[in-house]
């Protein structure tokens, strides 16, 4: 891998689009650039492709519909173990909004469930109405204050053991329990 360059694969930008996500990746090249490092944009576009993670830098799966995460996860299922590799030897993973369910444990939708990869120690709940409002919160890690928004479909419940991002300060998290996301290593979910 290039150290100068951080590649960033934008996962199945087609399918995850649901927040103008082009934009947050055009920020990710400019904070790059004003750090001094270059970032390249790969996007990943097909499910029936498998991921080249030799030369990952991060993996990027923006939010999407969640009737399109149980199709994701049949199509990144033959590379769970893969994956699994790549996050234990600090590869970084971001999933945003919905997309955690790609790496949860089982999603419950109104009728129907499926399980994710089971790479983070939480499952999803479908909501009934989505919820959308500011969202500040401090990183568990290093405390880091960070103001966002969220607007989101499913309740996130973490499994006893699973650490959270980070606590809220203010706005709904997960599911009003006063957490946010989840973390297992550089696999960061957050709202």
């Amino acid at each position: 891998i290039d150290m100068e360059k951080i590649i960033v694969n934008w996962m199945y930008p087609d399918i995850l689009h649901l927040h103008g996500d082009r934009g947050n990746l055009m920020a990710l090249e400019r904070v790059g650039r004003l750090l001094g490092r270059p970032v390249e944009i790969r996007r990943h576009e097909d499910p029936r492709q498998p991921v080249d993670l030799s030369q990952a830098g991060l993996l990027v799966f923006t939010t999407g519909e969640l009737r399109c995460m149980e199709r994701l996860v049949e199509a990144l299922s033959p590379q769970r173990e893969t994956l699994a590799a790549f996050v234990a030897q600090g590869g970084p993973v971001l999933a945003l909004g919905a997309s955690g369910a790609i790496f949860a444990q089982r999603t419950q939708r109104f009728g129907s469930s499926f399980a994710g990869l089971g790479l983070l120690e939480m499952e999803m709940e479908e909501r009934e109405a989505v919820y959308g409002d500011d969202l500040y919160f401090t990183e568990g890690q290093t405390g880091l204050e960070i103001l966002g928004n969220q607007i989101q479909i499913v309740d996130t419940h973490l499994a006893p053991g699973q650490a959270p991002l980070g606590q809220v300060l203010y706005g709904y998290g997960n599911d009003k329990s006063g957490q946010e996301g989840a973390r297992s290593g550089n696999l960061i979910f957050t709202n």
